[in-house]
C-alpha cells in the first residue's frame, strides 16, 4: 500500500516553536507524534503548517507565513514542493481553511471540531454559524472529539459532511511517562484558561466551603486579578496558590500530588486535560457531559461529572471525591488504554486514507 501524503496545519507547543501552549498544540504534537512513529500506517507526514517561529524537534519540518509574505503564494509554493494527498485542519475556519480550496480545489481536507465555542460564545452566533458552515461545505471529511460535541453541532443547525466521525484524543506522552504514587495527596488542582467558561470562581468558592481544602489554580487569562481579589477577599491567601502556566511535567506533578482534579466548565467540547488528570491515578471533577463519556471509554468510575456547576455543587463533590477510596493504578492504566495516542492515530489514519483519493467537487 502507497503513503498517504499528509500536511496537517494548527497550533504547535513551544518547544516546536509555537507561540502559546494550549490544549489544540498538545493534541496536534500528540497526533503527529503517534502517526509518524507507526510504520504501519499507509500516512507520511510530509510537513506542519503553524505559527511562531518554525524551530524545534518536530517529526516533519513546520513552516511559518512570515510576515508580509501572501497566505496563497506562501501555499501555492509550498503545496507544489511538498504534493500532499490530503491535508489535515485543527480548526478549519481560518484564512488556512479559506484559502486552500482556491489555491488547490482538488485537495481534500478534513477538518477537525475542537469546539463549537466560536459560535456559542460569539457576539453575533448567527453569522458565526454560517462562517462554520460554509467552512465546513468545503471539507471532505470531518472530525469531533466526542458524542456530545456531535450532538452540539447538530442542535446549532450545522449540516455535516457525509464522512463526519467520532475519534477520542489522544493522551499526551508527558502523561505516559510512568508514575511513582506519593506517599500522601493533599488538595485540589484547577488547570485551564482563567476564563468566565471554566469557571475557576467555582472552585475558589468551594475552598471557603470547606475550612481545610487547598487548591492549586494553574493557568493564565483574564479572569487572573479578579480570581486572586476573591481569594483575598474570602480570607483564602494562603489556601489557594496561583501557580501561573505549568509545563507538562510541572502540572503532572502538581496533579499526582492532589486529592483531585476539579475543571468545573460551564461548556466543554471534551478537555484533554480530564483524561491527563487519571493519568497521574487522580479521580476528576467537572463537565458531566464529556466526563459521562470518559465513563464510558474506561469502563470505571472515575470521579464526579457536575450538572450543576455551583460552588456549593462543586464543594459537594470534592468532598465526595476525597472521602472515597480509589484505585489510581486502576484509574491510571484505564485511562492510558482507553486513551491511546497510537489506538487514535490508527483511527486518523483511516479517515485519512477515506478520502486522500476522493475527487472533491
Amino acid at each position: 500500500m502507497s503513503s498517504i501524503r499528509l500536511i496537517t496545519f494548527g497550533s504547535v507547543p513551544p518547544e516546536w516553536g509555537g507561540l502559546l501552549r494550549g490544549g489544540v498544540a498538545t493534541f496536534h504534537a500528540t497526533l503527529v507524534e503517534a502517526i509518524k512513529a507507526d510504520p504501519d500506517l499507509p500516512v507520511e507526514l510530509v510537513a506542519i503548517v503553524s505559527t511562531g517561529s518554525g524551530q524545534g524537534p518536530a517529526p516533519a519540518s513546520v513552516h511559518v507565513l512570515e510576515a508580509g509574505q501572501r497566505r496563497e503564494q506562501f501555499l501555492e509554493s509550498l503545496l507544489a514542493e511538498l504534493q500532499p494527498d490530503v491535508a489535515l485542519l485543527n480548526h478549519f475556519v481560518t484564512g488556512w481553511g479559506t484559502s486552500l480550496p482556491r489555491v488547490a480545489p482538488s485537495l481534500p481536507l478534513v477538518g477537525i471540531a475542537h469546539s463549537w465555542h466560536s459560535i456559542t460564545f460569539a457576539d453575533d452566533p448567527r453569522l458565526a454559524l454560517q462562517r462554520m458552515q460554509n467552512a465546513m461545505d468545503g471539507l471532505a471529511a470531518l472530525v469531533v472529539p466526542s458524542e456530545h460535541c456531535l450532538r452540539e453541532g447538530r442542535s446549532l443547525g450545522l449540516r455535516y459532511p457525509e464522512r463526519t466521525h467520532v475519534v477520542r484524543y489522544p493522551m499526551p506522552r508527558a502523561f505516559t511517562k510512568p508514575v511513582e504514587e506519593p506517599r500522601s495527596r493533599a488538595g485540589v488542582v484547577f488547570a485551564g484558561e482563567l476564563i468566565p467558561r471554566k469557571n475557576a470562581a467555582a472552585v475558589v468558592q468551594a475552598a471557603a466551603l470547606l475550612d481545610d481544602l487547598t487548591v492549586t489554580i494553574a493557568g493564565e487569562g483574564a479572569e487572573r486579578e479578579n480570581l486572586e481579589r476573591m481569594a483575598a477577599e474570602l480570607g483564602l491567601a494562603e489556601r489557594v496558590r496561583f501557580a501561573g502556566s505549568l509545563a507538562p511535567d510541572e502540572l503532572r506533578s502538581a496533579i499526582a500530588h492532589a486529592e483531585a482534579f476539579c475543571l468545573p466548565s460551564l461548556s466543554e467540547s471534551f478537555g484533554i486535560v480530564y483524561i491527563e488528570a487519571l493519568a497521574c491515578g487522580t479521580p476528576v471533577i467537572g463537565f458531566a457531559e464529556t466526563l459521562s463519556e470518559v465513563g464510558r471509554a474506561t469502563g470505571i468510575r472515575y470521579g464526579i461529572g457536575l450538572s450543576r456547576t455551583t460552588p456549593e455543587a462543586t464543594a459537594a463533590a470534592i468532598e465526595e471525591v476525597r472521602a472515597t477510596r480509589w484505585d489510581r493504578a486502576v484509574l491510571r492504566s484505564t485511562a492510558l488504554q482507553a486513551y491511546s495516542a497510537d489506538d487514535v492515530a490508527g483511527e486518523y489514519a483511516n479517515v485519512l486514507a477515506g478520502v486522500a483519493h476522493v475527487a472533491v467537487v
